[in-house]
């Protein structure tokens, strides 16, 4: 069995010829020195499940990089937040090697003793992540500094059983990683078929061939303000759902007495449209059995937001049955077929709609039960939508079994983590 040494991250990293260093300063960079195309400039916004994401990255300019050439990180460097979520950091990869660490972060550079992989996972850990939130200092915001970072308490095994730890725990995240591009790909196709059939109104007509562009006749809707098919109409969504809105109390504490007593929060909606149940709001059952007095979601159920992230929905998948928490409603569809109607709250029809009908509060916006009760539908034909149904479907179960296998794979990843740190498990 591979002996454990306790030391800490700077220790480790200066052994091995590393480094702990802070991003430039404001007065080294400045907002006017960012350009169009460039050095990718990371900043705390690119750090994403201890990844660079690169939509909507700043770019310095090559000179601005050749300047501040200490601050350009390799392939194994570790990029930290230095403020607010000092947990968010980001592994740099072989394909990120020359971007620039931005201000408002640090830089970890592991050196030759410690596996890169190995130690991102390791500052990953629940135990190391706290001490870090424990040990930031400021008077408005957690800050992180190169001393804290420096003094994190480490438990390192050898060179082999940290790789060979990293690598079970990178396989895990390498399949849920290829799950979420194959998922990514599955609402592309989904967004594609209804925009043909639905925007362009090319969908099959009796002939077979795409409606529109063979000639179908269109007819000027006032709701919508444009051409639809001829038959096709728009009804108020009232007559096709049921529009049920979360119980209107303070917000029940948390607390755990079983696994199916919980409530949905506004973080467990997904901009993708699916439901992420990595964390559950857990309540007592008591509490479970009032706030689900007026609706217990189940399978095909649309979960609106009316705050907050204004109009944010997700539909609701075959094997989540829970209660709705506070600025959460729900639709049911009632006279329209589920996925149909879920796809439809994507259309540019229901945007403006949701956009002319915000509150506007004193503070912020919202989109109240009244809104979307005042929402307008395009309806087809039964026949186009049932159609449109059943091709559609498929995909929408297919993507729902995606994310619940990556809810799985999630659970036992942070579940292994500390115990793989701590040695209580081993990888042979």
């Amino acid at each position: 069995m591979s002996k454990w040494q306790q030391t800490t991250l700077g220790k480790i990293v200066k052994l091995g010829g590393g480094k702990i260093q802070t991003g430039p300063f404001g007065s080294q960079l400045h907002a006017s020195d960012y350009v169009d195309q460039g050095i990718p400039c990371i900043m705390p916004a690119n750090m994403k499940n201890n990844q660079v994401d690169l939509s909507g990255i700043a770019m310095i300019s090559e000179l601005d990089a050749k300047r501040l050439s200490q601050h350009l990180v390799n392939d194994g460097d570790i990029v930290y937040s230095r403020r607010g979520d000092v947990t968010q950091k980001a592994l740099i990869s072989k394909k990120e090697e020359g971007y620039f660490c931005g201000t408002g972060c640090l830089l970890v550079r592991p050196g030759k003793n410690i596996d890169p992989e190995f130690l991102t996972y390791h500052l990953s850990t629940p135990s190391n992540q706290s001490w870090i939130v424990n040990q930031a200092v400021g008077a408005t915001m957690p800050n992180l500094n190169t001393t804290i970072l420096s003094n994190v308490p480490l438990n390192v095994p050898d060179k082999v059983t940290q790789q060979k730890i990293a690598a079970a725990l990178s396989a895990l995240d390498s399949r849920i990683e290829c799950n979420n591009r194959i998922n990514v790909e599955l609402e592309e196709m989904a967004k594609a078929l209804y925009d043909y059939w639905f925007v362009q109104f090319d969908f099959p007509d009796s002939n077979g061939k795409p409606y529109k562009s063979s000639g179908g006749k269109m007819v000027y809707n006032a709701t919508l303000k444009r051409a639809i098919p001829e038959g096709w109409g728009v009804e108020a969504l009232l007559k096709s759902c049921e529009v049920i809105d979360c119980l209107h109390s303070k917000k029940p504490k948390f607390a755990f007495e079983d696994q199916h007593s919980y409530l949905l929060q506004l973080e467990n909606l997904l901009d993708n449209g699916q439901i992420d149940l990595t964390k559950k709001y857990f309540v007592t059952k008591d509490d479970y059995k009032l706030w689900t007095s007026r609706i217990e979601v189940k399978k095909n159920d649309i979960v609106m937001t009316n705050a907050g992230r204004i109009a944010a929905f997700a539909q609701i998948p075959s094997d989540v049955k829970c209660g709705i928490g506070r600025n959460i409603t729900t639709l049911r569809p009632v006279n329209i077929l589920p996925n149909f109607f879920y796809l439809s709250l994507s259309s540019q029809d229901i945007k403006i709609q949701i956009l002319n009908n915000l509150d506007q509060g004193a503070f912020f916006k919202s989109f109240n039960v009244k809104g979307m009760k005042s929402l307008n539908l395009l309806r087809p034909s039964y026949a186009i939508e049932e159609l449109f149904e059943k091709k559609i479907t498929p995909i929408i179960e297919k993507r729902h079994l995606v994310a619940a296998e990556n809810s799985v794979l999630s659970k036992l990843r942070d579940w292994l983590l500390p115990l793989l740190m701590n040695g209580q498990v081993t990888v042979e």
